[in-house]
């Protein structure tokens, strides 16, 4: 005879491990896109004003790269922090 065994997210352990991967999704998407769109946007805007073509989009492109960059490398590094001092 086989056992079922009832496999859920609703268990308190799983539950919790759900939200902090939930939560660390969303933080990682913020990082990643908010610089890049922002900053494309502003280099878009700053191309129309100063009738420079494509100079600004392309600054803010890869600033927006940068910055985005750096910011999950800090989140990875606090993340891999917390685990080591559990």
């Amino acid at each position: 005879m086989v056992k079922e065994t009832d496999i859920s997210a609703n268990d308190t352990g799983d539950s919790g491990a759900m939200m902090i991967l939930a939560r660390t999704m969303i933080g990682t998407m913020w990082r990643m896109f908010l610089p890049t769109i922002g900053l494309t946007l502003l280099g878009l805007w700053l191309d129309n004003v100063s009738g420079m073509k494509m100079r600004w989009l392309l600054a803010g492109i890869i600033s927006g790269a940068i910055i985005s960059v750096i910011l999950v490398a800090l989140q990875i590094a606090k993340i891999k922090q917390q685990e080591l001092k559990k």
